[in-house]
This record gives structure tokens, sequence and C-alpha cells, in this order.
């Protein structure tokens, strides 16, 4: 996007905005000219986002939301609506760790990550997609899942089944927007080394947490910080594949192929799931 692209523009409105990929593609909208509407469930994170693209010249609001709230989402799409002429972009980009093996994790921890990377996405699809697909200009849904989508991961069960989660959800949504909404267009982005603060948020069970999930979890944080690409490169990426109009969108495609690659004859083959998908949270 370029700030001299002719067609008018609507608000861009980022779920998650207040730190990582969020926030990098709330700058990146804002450079391009549009109006950002930024939620996060962090107060402080949010108030930063605003103050710093205020300070940048941007139209900026920032409304705090939880995106496991059905109420509280509707109240962030209704503040949305009411401060912008229309929403032309919609970034799902909330999400969260875990590590552990599945029998480690609460079901407490595993119900927050399935409600805030799953379900959020569902809550904010909900929330904004007939007021968006009604309109008669062409807007995007965007969802950010991850390569945890098309792998297997040990120690990162609930995440996983978070985003594979994203992912089918993604795709019946691409298939309904075509029928519905054909001016809505879908994206589902599939990040893989991005040095965000995910791992540094990560859930974990204090004191219940086994050392070998803190070791993974710190190892995990270290080789982001070592190998990831910036969460501002991450964005520049998403931004080119929703100008293309691409489904897919990843931020590092030779290792997705290689995932994909790996995936689908672990499938076709019918193989057993003994190390079939190493993500790339592993270092290769």
């Amino acid at each position: 996007m370029s700030s001299t692209d002719p067609r008018p523009t609507g608000a861009a409105v980022v779920l998650g905005g207040g730190s990582g990929i969020g926030r990098s593609l709330s700058f990146a909208f804002a450079e391009a000219g549009h109006p950002v509407v930024v939620g996060d469930i962090s107060q402080e994170r949010l108030d930063e986002t605003v103050r710093d693209l205020t300070a940048a010249g941007a139209r900026v609001v920032g409304v705090r939301v939880d995106v496991t709230d059905w109420d509280s989402v509707t109240a962030f799409a209704d503040a949305a609506f009411d401060a912008c002429d229309r929403v032309e972009y919609l970034i799902n980009g909330v999400g969260i760790e875990s590590v552990g093996a599945l029998w480690e994790v609460s079901p407490e921890v595993w119900s927050k990550v399935i409600d805030i990377n799953l379900t959020g996405v569902f809550h904010g699809v909900r929330a904004f997609l007939p007021r968006m697909g009604e309109r008669p200009e062409a807007s995007h849904v965007v969802n950010i899942s991850s390569v945890a989508a098309i792998t297997s991961s040990p120690k990162n069960g609930a995440y996983a089944a978070s985003k594979h989660g994203v992912q089918a959800l993604t795709e019946c949504l691409y298939v309904e927007c075509a029928e519905a909404f054909p001016r809505v267009s879908v994206s589902v982005v599939c990040p893989a080394a991005v040095d965000t603060n995910i791992f540094a948020d990560a859930l974990s069970e204090g004191e219940s947490a086994s050392e070998a999930a803190v070791a993974e979890l710190d190892q995990m944080r270290e080789y982001l910080a070592v190998h990831g690409i910036s969460s501002d490169r991450a964005a520049e990426m998403i931004i080119e594949g929703v100008r293309r109009g691409d489904y897919w969108i990843t931020t590092h495609p030779e290792r997705f192929q290689v995932l994909a690659n790996r995936r689908a004859e672990f499938l076709a083959k019918q193989l057993e799931p003994v190390g079939n998908v190493a993500a790339e949270r592993r270092p290769a």
C-alpha cells in the first residue's frame, strides 16, 4: 500500500494491535493513509500504541477489548463503526502461547488458549463481517494463524489445536464469503519465526509447570530473538499479500513449503504422527 493509492481508504481494525505483528500492522496501515482502530486487552500497550501512532500523525482510535468476551467484542465493533465511515480491513491478530505436555496443561490454561486464539477470531468475524459485507466497497478479513496450523509440535498441543482451528475456520469463511459477501476477501497468515513477545507473554502455571516446559519456553524465546524476522518485516509481507489478494500469506515461504509438503505426505500416506511435522519453532 502506498499513501498515494487513489482509492478511498476505509479504516483498518486491528485486534491485538498493542504489540507484536498487530502493532506493526497498525503503523503500516496508518502510514498507508488508513484510519486505524486498535484493540487490545492491555490498556498499557494500547495507550502506548495510540500515543505513538498519534505522534506519527495517524488517525487512530484505541479501545480496550477482550476477544474472549462476546459483549466486549460487539462493543468494540460498535465503537469502530461509530468512529469510521467504513471498515476496509479487519485483522484478527490476538494470540497467546503455552508450553507443556497435554497432561501438564491445566483445564484453565487450555480454555484460555482456545478462547483467545480461536474463539477470539470467531468473535471478530461475527461482530464485523455482516456490516462489512453489506457495504458496496471491497473489504478484507485477515486472520493471523501460524505455521502451527499445518504442523504438530510436542509440548505445544493447546497452541497447535487452536491454530489448526483458525485454519479450518478461515477456510470455511473464505467459501462462505464467496457465496454471501463476494466483495469481502479473506486471507490466512501463517507466520513462522517472528520476533515478538508471544513467548515472553506465554502462559505458564507457575510452580506447577514442569522444568522441561520452562526450558522449552526459554529455548523458544532465545530462538526467536536470534533467528526471527522483525514484526515490522512480517507486517510488510502481510500487507503485500493482502494487496495481491492472496489467501495464503506466509513470512517464510520456503520454510512453509517444506512444512506443507511434509504435511501433505503425512496425510496422503496416512503416516503415524512420530515427528511428522516439527514446527518452525524448532531449529532446523
